[in-house]
């Protein structure tokens, strides 16, 4: 398969038999339904115009009045006026100033980074305070954070920071690419390793040459997290470069899958996801479905995704909430990216792609794929985590950083997303994130040096 995924079919049938027979069923779904998935959004697709103006003027005026059928009502554009707004558009209609970036990497890669330089109603001579990156997680973009009002880029902007919300390479904003086509499979030829070893130093460096601080404040979510765990892994200099890294649902190490389906890849090996996917963009058709299903309905839908995939129950965020951010939550990744954390759940390691990955389990192996060296960071970091998020293995993760952490919550009814946009997540964790910044910079100094003391658990 692509990329110097081999392995013969002997050991393929070795690893499928040793897959459960409703595994082997899931597996056998999961075909069907992408097949299916694919059929139906063809056929929408080639649906003449009429048609579809009369399917949703019988919604609009037939199943309206029907109480048992409101989530398939065709909903007034006026009800979710940012459902379709970009970042810089977002950012404008809650009344800040934005402004757009294009970063390249050394491998060839634009990444565009947007930023909220000052408070809301604040002159534009005004000098921006310090600057402070917020990284996104898996298959998202920087609208994840200007969904709402109160969202993190904008409460940091109110504190006087200068916030800078990257893009990594593949998603919408950060498609392109000096040489290779987003169409070619070679564009899409990248994986956790590159947004660690390329993406994250490239922004680093553009954020500090753009503002001249010697040091930044990094906040990351999800995969934003595990991307600098191992960017600061690989190249320890880049800690001379932050004065502090908050994580928000750190991810590293996976603790488990709670779904049987996500089990059976795991299970029959990560290459299967090939065979359902391809080899470019993962789920690439999520982006029509969210343009064609009704917005409370496209919300069901993202719920109960959620809940079967990762056991999360979405219940700390208000239908309102979730109307707001919904259609921000998915953008383009690579299926590399992905087939890299099932690699890093199988060989529950922290570790690089592995190039020459075999299904033969628990033998020798010629060549191990190194490791990120988590336990070796000493730059200060804040961990903020959810109890009831089963998928980072946050034990493992608290214990290898506990040299470098000056600070840990965990928040007991949270969930993954809900760093994001819980109803409650200003009081619960961005108060925390504010003073914990503020402290980085105070102890920086003009020249942004950190020089943060271990401050415990937040309370």
């Amino acid at each position: 398969s692509t990329w110097g995924l081999h392995s013969s079919a002997e050991l393929s049938m070795a690893r499928l038999l040793r897959v459960s027979f409703t595994g082997l069923l899931r597996f056998a779904l999961a075909i069907l339904l992408v097949s299916l998935e694919a059929t139906v959004r063809v056929i929408a697709f080639l649906t003449p115009g009429f048609v579809i103006r009369f399917e949703r003027y019988v919604r609009s005026r037939i199943i309206r009045s029907l109480p048992a059928f409101k989530w398939l009502r065709v909903e007034d554009t006026n009800e979710f006026p940012t459902y379709d707004y970009d970042t810089m558009q977002l950012i404008e209609h809650f009344g800040y100033t934005g402004e757009q970036h294009s970063v390249v990497t050394a491998d060839g890669y634009i990444l565009v980074v947007h930023r909220i330089a000052r408070p809301r109603g604040v002159d534009a001579a005004t000098r921006p305070g310090p600057p402070v990156i917020i990284q996104h997680g898996l298959m998202q973009n920087s609208e994840a954070w200007v969904t709402t009002a109160d969202g993190l880029a904008f409460t940091l902007a109110d504190e006087g920071f200068d916030v800078w919300l990257g893009n990594s390479r593949g998603n919408r904003y950060s498609c392109k690419h000096t040489r290779l086509s987003s169409r070619s499979s070679s564009y899409w030829n990248f994986c956790l390793d590159d947004h660690a070893q390329q993406d994250f130093p490239a922004l680093i460096e553009a954020v500090r040459a753009a503002t001249g601080h010697d040091r930044v404040s990094y906040i990351g979510f999800s995969q934003g997290t595990a991307q600098a765990f191992a960017g600061l892994s690989f190249d320890p200099s880049l800690e001379s470069k932050l004065n502090v890294f908050v994580a928000l649902a750190p991810a590293a190490r996976a603790r488990g899958l709670t779904s049987g389906l996500l089990r059976t890849f795991v299970d029959c090996a990560p290459e299967s996801i090939y065979l359902l996917f391809g080899d470019r963009e993962m789920l690439s058709s999520a982006i029509f479905w969210r343009s064609f299903l009704p917005p409370t309905f496209f919300i069901h839908v993202i719920d109960i995704c959620t809940r079967y995939l990762f056991g999360w129950r979405m219940r700390n965020m208000s239908l309102d909430r979730k109307r707001q951010s919904y259609s921000h939550l998915y953008s383009y990744s690579s299926v590399k990216t992905v087939i890299h954390w099932f690699q890093i759940v199988i060989a529950n390691r922290f570790q690089h792609f592995d190039d020459r990955y075999s299904l033969r389990q628990n033998t020798y192996s010629g060549a191990v794929p190194p490791q990120y060296p988590m336990s070796q960071l000493r730059l200060p970091i804040a961990l903020f985590y959810g109890g009831q998020d089963e998928l980072p293995d946050m034990g493992w993760i608290r214990e290898t950083l506990e040299p470098a952490t000056i600070a840990s919550k965990c928040i007991e009814h949270y969930e993954h997303l809900d760093f994001m946009w819980a109803d409650d997540v200003k009081a619960q964790v961005y108060g925390d994130v504010i003073g914990i910044l503020h402290s980085a910079v105070s102890a920086s100094g003009p020249s942004g040096a950190a020089a943060v003391g271990r401050a415990g658990t937040v309370s």
